[in-house]
């Protein structure tokens, strides 16, 4: 029954919004004791991944690509950004016909450098 009222109220959403709601992934690491949370979000056609400092602490290279792929993993784009000396990078593309998204976040700080994975369906 419960199944049954989830599909309802996800119906009821798209009914109302126009869409469903996003898929979503998130992971955690560590760089030079520096706590880094990359994030990912996937609605059909966008795609947005962020990579960031959870206590707002600079660090010296951030790094964030976001990709759209189809269901046989073959890429419809991707578009990497960087940025030095900050706390937050973030990038989005936009696909049709995508069955999910990837997010690649990596931090060098101090000379440590480390990486995480998202992926996320809509």
């Amino acid at each position: 029954m419960k199944a049954k009222v989830a599909i309802v109220a996800s119906a009821l959403l798209v009914a109302v919004t126009g869409s469903a709601l996003a898929g979503y992934d998130s992971t955690r690491f560590t760089v030079d004791g520096v706590k880094i949370k990359g994030e990912l979000e996937y609605d059909g056609t966008t795609a947005k991944a962020k990579t960031r400092t959870v206590d707002g602490d600079k660090v010296d290279y951030l790094s964030v690509d976001v990709s759209i792929k189809k269901s046989d993993g073959s890429s419809l784009g991707h578009k990497p950004k960087t940025d030095t000396n900050d706390d937050y990078v973030s990038t989005r593309i936009e696909a049709d016909g995508g069955a999910y998204a990837t997010g690649y976040h990596q931090v060098t700080h101090n000379g440590e450098t480390n990486s995480k994975s998202t992926s996320t369906s809509p």
